[in-house]
């Protein structure tokens, strides 16, 4: 008897315990709320929290009016999701990977699940474009705004370019960065050296660099030809860097990049008081029927336009387009910049 009432207390003992680590577990994977603001046109998200349910259809489902498109950034290779045109081809949503929205307007949308906070980000290469750029777009570490200075890049000097939706920009060969934080639930676009760059919260913010500001373009566009004037552009382009000491480079005057057709994709307004205009030109976006961007390898064609005398010339270069490439200008002629050269 004696036997049996030990056994059975055994069994019970053990029976609380398992029990009780249950219900440790189950209070450890606490719920977590994040928030993803979305402004018309193109954005570039990601999620630090884990929908409980990551069906794309309910994690857009505020926003379906509104919602034009949904793609990871590489296009087509990670599916899309189109819900006027009845295209799912995305089956669920990846914490920390990053996604293009397009609106048609402004919404909210509000995920519920468990976190998926990362102390550091890994980049690793995800795009292979010309002459071996190593480029994404990733998250940032944490759920809270960081400065720019808050963020650390181990090992160092091996980022070349980081932008965001919003003009801001950092490109480290030319001592340019107008990025002054980083927003969790948003997408950055990194170029870099090499794999395996560790983005990490710095416990002291890092000194400062020489910092320039430059000419980007410019929202007030009264005074611009309507054949200059562009569509909302798509995430996706090249960026142009054209120092502003040249003659043809005129103050106040716009820089455009145009189509063989004659379409303007991309233009930028010139402040002689900076020493870099900036010129972002815009891929063509596949989801108009009617092209009205670059294509791989189309010719870009650069022209001025200066509002003083309404006078447009043809700027005696063109180049070809190369999504994701950068290049720098020198008296016309470009300096492709090496950046498998170590630092």
């Amino acid at each position: 008897m004696k036997i049996h009432q030990v056994f059975l207390q055994k069994i019970v003992y053990l029976l609380c315990l398992f029990l009780l680590f249950s219900c440790k577990l189950t209070t450890k994977q606490s719920i977590d709320e994040q928030t993803i603001h979305l402004d018309p046109g193109w954005n570039t998200i990601s999620f630090y929290v884990c929908p409980v349910n990551d069906s794309i259809n309910d994690v857009f489902k505020p926003v379906r009016s509104d919602l034009i498109q949904v793609e990871g950034y590489r296009g087509f290779r990670d599916g899309f999701y189109n819900p006027q045109k009845g295209v799912d081809l995305l089956t669920s949503l990846i914490p920390n990977y990053a996604y293009l929205v397009c609106m048609k307007d402004s919404g909210i949308i509000n995920i519920s699940g468990d976190s998926y906070l990362r102390d550091t980000i890994v980049l690793k290469s995800r795009i292979l474009t010309t002459r071996n750029h190593r480029v994404g777009y990733f998250t940032i570490p944490g759920s809270d705004t960081i400065s720019f200075h808050e963020l650390e890049f181990k090992p160092k000097g091996k980022i070349h370019l980081i932008h965001d939706m919003k003009g801001g920009l950092y490109w480290d060969s030319l001592n340019i960065n107008t990025i002054d934080k980083f927003i969790p639930g948003k997408s950055y676009f990194f170029m870099f050296h090499e794999d395996n760059i560790i983005l990490t919260k710095s416990r002291k913010a890092r000194s400062s660099k020489l910092i320039h500001s430059i000419s980007t373009k410019d929202n007030n566009t009264n005074d611009l030809p309507d054949s200059w004037k562009q569509k909302e552009a798509n995430p996706f382009f090249m960026v142009l860097a054209i120092p502003n000491h040249m003659d043809e480079v005129v103050d106040k005057s716009y820089i455009g990049a145009f189509t063989s057709d004659g379409f303007c994709s991309g233009f930028v307004k010139v402040d002689k008081e900076t020493p870099y205009s900036i010129l972002y030109v815009y891929a063509d976006d596949f989801l108009e029927d009617q092209q009205m961007g670059f294509r791989s390898s189309d010719s870009i064609f650069l022209k001025r336009y200066d509002p003083k005398d309404s006078s447009t010339i043809d700027l005696e270069y063109q180049t070809l387009y190369s999504l994701n490439d950068i290049l720098l200008f020198d008296d016309w002629e470009t300096d492709f910049i090496n950046y498998l050269e170590a630092k």
